[in-house]
């Protein structure tokens, strides 16, 4: 058996509206295609995925993901207010 190595995500923090690039069956408030809430989490190459709390829950259950540390800006930046 090949054990799949746990995606490592940075979650934004920011809930929007949109749609769910998973739409897991049966789990995604967004599986019909109409948006509700999301938040962006983004991969270890810096790819930005948006999802909603289910799918990301189940994902994170699974073990298909783990959580990284929080995104925060750099030192020095400022965050425009």
């Amino acid at each position: 058996m090949v054990t799949k190595a746990a995606v490592r995500i940075r979650a934004s923090g920011v809930v929007m509206q949109g749609v769910c690039e998973l739409r897991l069956p049966g789990i995604c408030r967004t599986e019909d295609g109409r948006p509700g809430p999301i938040t962006a989490v983004w991969d270890e190459q810096r790819d930005q995925i948006d999802v909603c709390k289910p799918c990301l829950d189940a994902q994170l259950r699974s073990g298909e993901w783990v959580r990284g540390e929080p995104l925060r800006e750099p030192a020095g930046a400022t965050s425009g207010r």
